[in-house]
């Protein structure tokens, strides 16, 4: 009983309803992603310290990339240098174990059909794909990747850092929120047979297209603003 009603209360909250949600959609074939696109200040400090004697991060091109290095498809890898965006991996011994995307600017997206713009345009970047071994996901190499790819934003005179968070992930939202992030959006995606419906904070729009790309502006939330005021 006792984790029954642990799921059950579950369910009252938003993340659990849209868990739900995305559930009961999948069994009739209509994919879901549902999501808030997060701002955050480009931390000034170092999160974690020192690399350890066996952790090496560096950038790496699309020469130099592995597929087989982490769970990702190719073409999405493709489509992400294409773009422009920057990737830097962590190596334990020579064995890849960590990675961090950064695009700075206007992102078109691996999930669906759209093209985030993080605003104001050359002050926010796009932050993506943040990936640790399990092996390695009670460490500090999280934190040191981001301390990797945060100094290179504030060289490139970045402010500001937008993400996607899986807005049924209470866990991710809170920890990004403990590091200064807000939310800006909450979007929807409802995928059936090439059809796309996009829900933006009550708005709804249709994507019949397979070679458009809807634009999602992200908006500077007013907490941040204020706060540089």
């Amino acid at each position: 009983m006792g984790k029954l009603t642990e799921r059950l209360g579950r369910l009252k909250s938003p993340e659990g309803r849209g868990f739900l949600l995305k559930r009961v959609l999948g069994g009739f074939g209509i994919g879901v992603h549902d999501f808030y696109l997060m701002v955050q200040p480009v931390p000034q400090r170092p999160l974690a310290g020192r690399l350890g004697r066996n952790i090496e991060i560096r950038a790496i091109g699309p020469e130099a990339y592995r597929e087989a290095w982490f769970p990702r498809p190719q073409r999405f890898i493709d489509l992400r240098f294409e773009q422009g965006a920057r990737c830097w991996v962590a190596f334990k011994k020579g064995e890849a174990v960590g990675c961090i995307w950064i695009m700075p600017g206007a992102f078109r997206e691996d999930i669906a059909r759209i093209r985030v713009v993080p605003l104001p345009e050359g002050e926010t970047a796009w932050d993506f794909d943040i990936y640790i071994n399990e092996s390695m996901r009670m460490g500090r190499l999280f934190g040191q990747l981001w301390d990797v790819a945060s100094a290179w934003m504030r060289e490139q005179g970045f402010r500001w850092t937008a993400s996607r968070i899986d807005a049924t992930n209470a866990a991710s939202l809170r920890a990004h929120e403990r590091l200064g992030a807000r939310r800006a959006l909450h979007v929807r995606i409802y995928q059936l047979a090439g059809f796309e419906l996009l829900l933006q904070d009550g708005r709804l729009r249709l994507n019949p297209s397979r070679r458009r790309w809807l634009d999602i502006p992200i908006p500077l939330p007013a907490e941040l603003s204020r706060a540089e005021t």
